[in-house]
């Protein structure tokens, strides 16, 4: 039997775009302290996401970054936007 958490980190998968709200936010998601990530990875507890810095924005995951384990609970998926000649 999977635990809760299995069932929903398996909601996401390495390159998917989201976004993290902080419970404080309140599901707000144009919350100031919500920001944007690329899913690197993933286990059975957590979502491993790179996150924008404040030089660029994630688009594909090579960017810099900033990279946090993060609870599947926070994080909500985020249209990709089409690049040129996509």
């Amino acid at each position: 039997m999977k635990r809760k958490f299995e069932l929903i980190t398996a909601d996401f998968k390495k390159g998917d775009l989201v976004r993290y709200i902080p419970h404080h936010a309140k599901g707000d998601s144009g919350h100031k302290d919500c920001q944007n990530g690329v899913v690197s990875s993933i286990n059975d507890k957590f979502v491993f996401v790179k996150y924008d810095n404040g030089m660029c924005t994630m688009i594909d995951g090579d960017e810099p970054y900033t990279a946090a384990a993060t609870s599947p609970w926070n994080l909500k998926h985020r249209a990709r936007v089409p690049r040129e000649g996509e």
